[in-house]
């Protein structure tokens, strides 16, 4: 595992231990009013700020953990992590990849 996944699920199981507490202990009063701005169902999940700042952990841990970890040489010689999705598109011309396929029909020679 690489260092940022370790982080990853660090971030995201210290996030679910303070949801958990913030869920369970009556805590402060949330920074956001849910029952006015949400469903119940979301707003009895953070009923004080304590759950409020473990799902925001839980969810920062997901970046870490999904963040894609391959590096791409570009043609500097500099590792460019967007080069793969530039260069991972077809080498074919515009129009062929916006129709599929320029190649002549049946007839048409």
């Amino acid at each position: 595992m690489t260092k940022a996944l370790i982080i990853g699920w660090l971030i995201e199981l210290l996030g679910v231990a303070v949801w958990l507490y913030g869920y369970l202990s009556t805590g402060n009063p949330s920074i956001v009013d849910w029952p006015a701005i949400a469903p119940w169902w979301i707003a009895d999940w953070l009923p004080n700020i304590q759950s409020e700042i473990g799902m925001t952990l839980m969810f920062a841990g997901m970046i870490p953990i999904y963040w894609p970890r391959y590096k791409v040489q570009n043609r500097a010689g500099q590792a460019d992590v967007l080069a793969e999705t530039i260069t991972s598109v077809s080498n074919d011309p515009p129009i062929a990849r916006r129709h599929g396929s320029v190649r002549p029909g049946p007839g048409s020679e």
